[in-house]
Formats: C-alpha cells, sequence, structure tokens
C-alpha cells in the first residue's frame, strides 16, 4: 500500500513538473543524451586506437578522430544547454513554491506568529524547502540518465565478454548500500541541525542593529549575548561534524567494495578476448562509469530526501485553513454583540475570558487597561484575524471575518520598503490621497511631501504612525467599523489630540474601538471597557466609572497629574 501510494506521487510530482514548466523536457533530454555520449565516445575511440595499431588506412582512422572530436564539441555544447535549461527550470519551480506559501500564508492563522517553536520549525524551515520540487524532479532526471548510461555500458561490456556485464551489475550494490543507511539519517540531522541554524542566524543579526548596540552598552550585556552567540555556532558545528562523521564512515565502507569490485572488473577485461582497442577505450570508459555509478547513492539520497522534504512542504500549503470564520449573526440593533468569548494562544496561555459586551451603530468605544490585559488580541479576534477558543460574535447585516468594512491600526505598522506615498497608497490609484498626507502633515498644500518625509528610509516612530494612520483613510475610507490599537502611542501629546480630534472628524457616525494607554484621550469615548487579567472588569462612560472608585477611577488619578483640562478635551502635558 505504502508504495503504491509513492508511486502515485511520483507520478502526481512528473505531473506538475512537466506542467508548470516548458524546460522540464529540454531538462530531460538533455540529461538522457549527456549519458549516452559516452557510450558513442567509448566505441569510436576504440575503432581509432584498432586503426593506428592494425593500419587499417589513414582515410578511415582520420574519420573516426574526426567523428569523435564532434563528439566531444556536441557533448561540450549539450552540457552548457543542460546548464541553461537547469537554471530556468529551477526559477519557475521557486517562483511556484514561493505562490503556494504566499497563498497559505494569507489564510494562516495568526496566532501561530505568537509560537516562536512554530515559526523556527515550521515556517522558518518552509521557506527553505522551495527547491524541494527542483531537487526531486531533476534527481529523478539524474537516475533516469545513470540507469541509462549503465545500461549502455553494461551492453558495451557484453560485446567484449558476457560474464562482464555481472560484475559491471556488481557495481551498484554499494551505491544502493549507502543510500538505504544514509537516507533517513540524513533527513534527521538535517532537521535538527536547521533548528540550531536559525538560533545562530538570529543572534548574528542582532549584530547589526541599533536597539541592540544601545542596550548591550546600557546593560553591559554584550559579553552575554557573545557567549550566547558562540554557543549556538557550536551547536552548529556539533551537528554538522556528527553528520559528517556518520557519512565519512559509511562513505569509507563502501569506497572499499567499490574498488573491490572494479579491480575484479578490470583484470577480467584485460584478460578478455576483446581487441587492443576495446581494451584501451573500456579503461576510461570504466572510470568514467564508476564516477557516475559512485554517484547513483547521492542521487538515491537526494530522491528520498527531496521527497520527504516536498511532502513536508505540502503538508504546509495545502493543509485547510486555520483561520476559520466565526460564527456571526443578526441581534437587534447592535453593531456588535460579543458574548462569552475566550482565547488562548497556541502555547496555551490564557489571554481572554468570558467577554462580553455590545456596541451600538455609530458608537465611539475606549479599551483601557494594563499591559498584558488582552486588548490588543480582543482587537485582533473583532478584526477576524484571530479566532476565539469559545464564544460569539454578533454583528448586524455584515460578517466582521470577510467583510471590507472593517479598518484597523495597528500598535507597531508594516514599515514597506517603498516611498511614502507607496507605503499609504499601496499601490491603489486613490485620488485623495494628497488630502490624506495633508492632514496627517505628511504633505503641503502644494502636494509636496513635508521635510522628513521625502523617502521612508530615516522616518522616526511617530513619522510611521502617522503614515499608518494616512494608509487606513486611503483604502479604508468607506468602511463600518474602525479599529485603532494604540496608534497615536510614538507621537508627541500636541500631535495626538491634533489626530484624535481628526479621527472623530473622519469616523463621525461611524462604530470605533480604540485601545488605549491615555485616559485623557479614553475620556472622549461614550463608553470605556476596562481590561484586567483577560476579563472585562468594568465599562460605563469616564464619569460612571471615576465615580465607581474603581480600576480605571485609580488609573485616572495616577495619571490625572499629567493632564490639564481644557473645554471638553484633555491635553497631555
Amino acid at each position: 500500500m505504502r508504495s503504491s501510494n509513492r508511486m502515485r506521487k511520483i507520478l502526481h510530482i512528473w505531473k506538475v513538473g512537466f506542467r508548470e514548466s516548458s524546460y522540464c523536457w529540454k531538462c530531460m533530454v538533455s540529461e538522457a543524451f549527456l549519458s549516452a555520449i559516452p557510450y558513442a565516445m567509448a566505441c569510436v575511440f576504440s575503432e581509432v586506437i584498432n586503426g593506428v595499431m592494425e593500419i587499417r588506412g589513414l582515410p578511415v582512422t582520420l574519420l573516426c578522430i574526426g567523428l569523435y572530436a564532434a563528439l566531444q564539441i556536441l557533448s561540450i555544447k549539450a552540457s552548457q544547454f543542460n546548464q541553461a535549461a537547469h537554471l530556468k527550470l529551477r526559477q519557475d519551480y521557486d517562483l511556484l513554491a514561493r505562490k503556494q506559501i504566499e497563498n497559505r500564508i494569507k489564510t494562516i492563522d495568526l496566532t501561530l506568529y505568537e509560537d516562536e517553536k512554530w515559526k523556527i520549525e515550521k515556517l522558518g524551515r518552509v521557506n527553505r524547502l522551495t527547491s524541494s520540487l527542483y531537487d526531486e524532479v531533476t534527481a529523478q532526471f539524474r537516475l533516469f540518465a545513470a540507469v541509462l548510461g549503465t545500461f549502455l555500458y553494461l551492453l558495451y561490456l557484453a560485446q567484449l565478454d558476457k560474464s562482464l556485464v555481472i560484475w559491471g551489475g556488481a557495481a551498484f550494490v554499494p551505491s544502493i548500500i549507502k543510500s538505504v543507511l544514509y537516507g533517513k539519517i540524513h533527513l534527521k540531522q538535517s532537521k535538527r541541525l536547521d533548528v540550531h541554524k536559525q538560533k545562530y542566524n538570529r543572534i548574528y543579526n542582532m549584530f547589526f542593529e541599533r536597539a541592540f548596540s544601545q542596550e548591550t552598552r546600557i546593560f553591559n550585556s554584550f559579553q552575554f549575548i557573545r557567549e550566547k552567540w558562540r554557543e549556538a555556532l557550536r551547536n552548529v558545528y556539533h551537528q554538522k561534524q556528527k553528520a559528517a562523521i556518520i557519512q565519512n564512515v559509511i562513505d569509507l565502507v563502501c569506497a572499499v567494495l567499490s574498488i573491490f569490485i572494479y579491480t575484479i572488473l578490470v583484470v577480467k577485461i584485460c584478460n578478455g578476448s576483446g581487441g587492443i582497442g576495446q581494451i584501451v577505450a573500456t579503461i576510461p570508459y570504466s572510470l568514467s562509469v564508476a564516477g557516475s555509478v559512485n554517484s547513483i547513492d547521492m542521487t538515491f539520497k537526494s530522491i528520498y530526501y527531496s521527497f520527504l522534504e516536498l511532502e513536508e512542504f505540502d503538508l504546509f500549503v495545502n493543509s485547510e485553513s486555520d483561520a476559520g470564520a466565526i460564527g456571526v449573526t443578526e441581534e437587534d440593533n447592535a453593531e456588535l454583540n460579543v458574548q462569552n468569548l475566550s482565547f488562548s494562544y497556541p502555547n496555551g496561555r490564557n489571554v481572554l475570558s468570558d467577554i462580553s459586551f455590545s456596541i451600538r451603530k455609530g458608537e465611539k468605544i475606549a479599551l483601557v487597561g494594563e499591559n498584558g490585559s488582552g486588548k490588543s488580541t480582543l482587537m485582533k479576534i473583532i478584526a477576524g484575524l484571530y479566532k476565539p477558543a469559545s464564544g460569539t460574535l454578533k454583528l448586524s447585516e455584515t460578517d466582521i471575518n470577510n467583510s471590507q468594512d472593517v479598518a484597523m491600526v495597528f500598535q507597531y505598522p508594516v514599515r514597506y520598503p517603498f516611498g511614502v506615498e507607496e507605503n499609504i497608497s499601496l499601490g491603489e490609484n486613490t485620488e485623495r490621497i494628497c488630502f490624506y498626507l495633508d492632514k496627517m502633515g505628511i504633505c503641503s498644500r502644494e502636494g509636496v511631501l513635508a521635510e522628513g518625509f521625502t523617502n521612508s528610509i530615516n522616518l522616526s516612530g511617530g513619522e510611521w504612525q502617522k503614515v499608518a494612520i494616512s494608509r487606513l483613510f486611503a483604502n479604508k475610507e468607506h468602511a463600518e467599523l474602525f479599529l485603532f490599537d494604540e496608534p497615536t502611542s510614538a507621537l508627541d501629546p500636541k500631535s495626538e489630540l491634533e489626530i484624535f480630534e481628526y479621527f472623530q472628524k473622519m469616523t463621525e457616525g461611524k462604530t470605533c474601538i480604540y485601545a488605549t494607554h491615555r485616559l485623557g484621550i479614553a475620556r472622549q469615548a461614550d463608553r470605556i471597557i476596562v481590561l484586567s487579567n483577560g476579563k472585562i472588569a468594568e465599562m460605563g462612560t469616564h464619569e460612571e466609572l471615576v465615580g465607581q472608585n474603581g480600576i480605571y477611577a485609580k488609573m485616572y488619578h495616577v495619571q490625572s497629574e499629567w493632564y490639564v483640562n481644557g473645554g471638553n478635551n484633555a491635553c497631555i502635558i
């Protein structure tokens, strides 16, 4: 059963391989041609030697020499064509693999990104498996070429002495032994090496980050980090050394066996009844095939190893979407109704427990709480990015998980390596982009980028948040539900208040939820939800919560010395 399943998978690989690239045929034909060339050259070379030794005639000898030279040139040109075809084939298959990864990433459960082990062992590894289809297909091509070349070699030996065929076939035994012994061991060692390499690379890359240079000087921790890096490097070398020792032992045993077989083969050829030309031509031909036969074990290993890698890759890209839609139904006139919602990350850490609340259409809600209270996680669930462990989200009219009417600004927006305008427009040809640029102080009235925004290389954290907010309104102007996760945390108080007022104006009549630590901003909301240890601790207006003298009141009194009341607004000083 397992063999039939594997054969079906191999046939499927061939079907996909030939369908996705026209260079697949070119590679296979050129490999076959290159494997047949040595047979033709051995036959012609033996005739050249016989012509010289037996003095058959100058014209015939010169013709054979010319034919041999032509075969040499043809072999070189075929090799060049084969290399070019393989390069194109690799590009086609690499593009296919990366498209499959991109399509999978679009639907993957975002909570998996919180699991460092998953990021290293799954996501990090699958990015290194993009060549698995190319490796598998080309390894099978090499095997086909090696089998064809060996068949022609055995045919050549049979023309000299049929008994030589047995010893010629015995030359395969060491290669088969190596492939059987080394295949599974190599895959296991490679997986372990991947984990150590990623840890080493992550630590090494930190040395080039500004934040690392700053912190190591403040905390005097450079020596500690360097020791960790050296430890990771030692683990990488140890794993490589272990794999090398295993391979060397297997190689040594098989090399001794190969030398024994080829020694017997050469002795029998020399003692045979063939002509001097056949004997002289057979020795270099045998050495050439010996190299090919010795590489068959690597081909077998590559086929086996690449096949397992391809299965691992397919398991990742073809698995069902992890980010399932949350059941959403209509209820009353509420814009959003959350009931008994709970959530935990893949590592088992419980973040939200029994969250329930309703929001009316057009209402402004502030989420407040200490760090780690679950504000950002709750926002991502409402946005449809995370799937809760239990509970329901009920929405009037719109499925929030598949809706284009939901917009969100993140606390740490993506910093695309493009210019400012492209960072905001994201390729959309929006006519109002300059309007939003101007509102954020990014663009002047004349449509010229303000000082500091001429490119995206040296923007500050606050400037990046302005870019993210402009991106939101430029691409989601008509959204009905706006979510803001600490979008102004890196702005100075004056800019924060200006942008908040702009929020209020741009989202008038629309439902808004914003998470914030700034209670001067939170007090402007219609209602405030206070989260504590993943649960709703309090809910109400600013005045109501202050009057309750609970968590919110204590937080507000702690911050009150930073606030100066001015009309209905609050400004941080």
